[in-house]
Parts: C-alpha cells; structure tokens; sequence
C-alpha cells in the first residue's frame, strides 16, 4: 500500500499558511495570555463590584479587522509580495482579535472608578505638588506658558498622543522584523494600561485638577484661577480640551461606560505611554529617541499646563513605565528562548 504524496514527501507537510500559523502563535503567545488574562480579571472585578462591563465598546476595531483581512486578499491576489500584507495580517492577528476586547475592559473598569474607591486622592495629590515645587505644578510654568497661542498649541500637540500611539504600536504589532522588541513593546504597552492605568488608578483614585470644581472633590476648588484662564484662552482660540472634558463628565453622569469614557488622574497614562514610545524610539534610533524624548517633555508640559493632571501624576506615570519595559524585556527574552528551543526540538 503506498503512502500518501504528503506523507511521502515530509518537506510539503509544511506549508506557508502552518508555518505563519506557527510564527503568529509563537510570537504572540506571552502578548495573548496576558491580555486574556487581564479581560477575565476585570470581568470578574466588575462583578463582583457591579461595575457596569462590555467588551463591545471598540467593537468598530473588528469591523477594522475584517476591512485588512479583505484588502491582504486582494494584494495577494494582485501582487503577493506588495508589503507582505498577508504574512503581516497573520502575525498581527491575534493581537487585533484582542484588543477590542482588552480596551474595552480598561474602558470598563476605568468608568468604575467611583464605585470601586471613591476619588480620595485628589487633595493629598496636589499637597505632594506643593511639597514638591512649593506651590500647584500649573502655577510653574504658566508664566511661560500662559499665552493663548501657546495653549492652543499644546493642545494640538497634546489630541496627537492617539494618533501617535496607534501608529507606533500598531506598526509594532504588523511588524515582521525584530520579534523581541515587538514583544517587549507591546507587552509593556498591555503592563501599563493594566498595572497603572487601571489597578493604580482604582488604588490612587484621583480625577485631575480639571474636574475637582466640577465633581465637588474638595472644600475649595483649589483650581479655579486655572480654569478661569483655560476659558479666556478657549475665548481667543479653540482648546479642545473642554469638549474633551465635558465629554467625560457627561458619560460619568450616565453611569454607563461608553468609548473613551473614564476619568482618572493618578498614573498619568498620557505620559506613561509617551515614555513608553520615547523608550521604543531609541531603540530605533538617536533621530527617533530624539523626537519621542521631546513629545514626552510636550506631554509632560500639556498635562499640567491644560488641567488635567498634577505633576506627581506624570513622575509615578514615567516611573512606573520604566520598571514595566524593564520587567518586558526580561520576559520577552525569555519567550524568545523558550519558542527557539521548542523551534529546534521539533528540527
């Protein structure tokens, strides 16, 4: 009886699709477990508190999803080596069917806030400021700062973190070259928002100077002379942060978690993940750990110029990214070994 031409011919038993099968498992495996993990975690926080809880919120990324899985078809069908779309979409598969799900549960978690520790922290915060640099970190650089044009300018720069973010570590996660800083990138990225923007926000749970007045944090709104200014300047050119602050406010009122809602102050999560992507920017390169260390010294500047953070919320943002990325790296060295001897055991 003769075998199958398959089973004759062991090189055929490997084809494109098993072997990209096996790089996008391989590569993603320690991305996925922890971003599982952290799903299951805030479901079963969300429970157990009644925090309200959905996995739909970034359901459009999906849609996205189905949108690249159309167009790595038709370039394969087109031209099969136009930017390796096909590989690209394999390796970076399991990170986007996730991701929905992984932000949605921040999202969730983070609109909670008040009903798992109520906004304590605020007070105690912008003493440590005080402490610090001997009077509110926004008096500190209003001088330089404190112009119209200079504010309509950062708050520019500032709305441009989401952008900057999606291009960098969604390029990271397509990327198909350097596997281990793919890998520490990205599991740093998925520490931060799950160490600090969530577990340290709900631990230090603080809203931010911009929101002390209006959800009556302390006796005194200790940051009225700084809003007053935000709205004489928004008077003379559009911050768009008051748009964005109203926004949150109104979702804080309905009690419901929504895209983007949630209000936290302590870690910052705007500089922690500036830190994180001047951090990825050196590893490319002097030119880009360059221009990603200025946008952090924009971010760092923004967050206390605009009102929404104290500056004891960016030290503990960048710190704390820090000892993550450092921890990432350890595990994605230890990934890479283990997937190379799994590699050459089955050689």
């Amino acid at each position: 009886m003769s075998s199958s031409p398959v089973a004759a011919d062991p090189s055929r038993a490997k084809t494109p699709a098993a072997d990209g099968l096996r790089r996008a498992l391989g590569e993603n495996a320690v991305i996925v477990a922890a971003m599982a993990l952290y799903v299951v975690v805030c479901f079963a926080v969300a429970r157990a508190a009644d925090v309200p809880f959905s996995l739909k919120l970034y359901g459009v990324l999906w849609l996205v999803m189905a949108g690249l899985v159309a167009v790595a078809a038709v370039a394969r069908s087109v031209t099969p080596a136009a930017w390796r779309l096909p590989e690209r979409l394999t390796v970076a598969g399991p990170v986007l069917l996730l991701a929905p799900a992984f932000f949605s549960a921040f999202t969730s978690l983070k609109s909670g806030i008040a009903r798992l520790h109520p906004y304590t922290w605020d007070p105690i915060i912008a003493g440590w400021d005080r402490a610090l640099l001997g009077q509110d970190a926004w008096r500190v650089v209003q001088p330089v700062l404190g112009h119209p044009p200079v504010t309509f300018a950062l708050s520019v720069l500032y709305s441009a973190w989401h952008p900057a973010m999606i291009a960098i570590f969604g390029g990271l996660t397509f990327s198909l070259g350097r596997p281990a800083l793919r890998t520490q990138a990205l599991l740093a990225m998925i520490g931060c928002w799950a160490l600090l923007g969530t577990w340290g926000a709900v631990a230090l749970a603080s809203a931010g100077p911009c929101f002390i007045g209006p959800l009556h944090l302390a006796a005194a709104d200790m940051f009225a002379p700084q809003a007053a200014y935000l709205r004489a300047a928004n008077a003379q050119l559009p911050i768009w942060e008051f748009a964005e602050q109203s926004r949150l406010l109104a979702a804080a009122a309905s009690g419901r978690p929504v895209l983007g809602s949630g209000i936290s102050a302590m870690p910052s999560m705007h500089i922690a993940v500036a830190t994180l992507m001047a951090l990825v920017g050196w590893r490319f390169g002097r030119v880009a750990g360059i221009v990603g260390t200025a946008y952090l010294a924009v971010i760092v500047v923004g967050s206390i110029h605009l009102g929404w953070h104290y500056a004891m919320d960016g030290i503990a943002g960048a710190a704390g990214t820090l000892l993550i990325w450092l921890a990432a790296g350890v595990i994605a060295r230890a990934a890479a070994g283990a997937s190379e001897r799994t590699a050459n055991a089955g050689h």
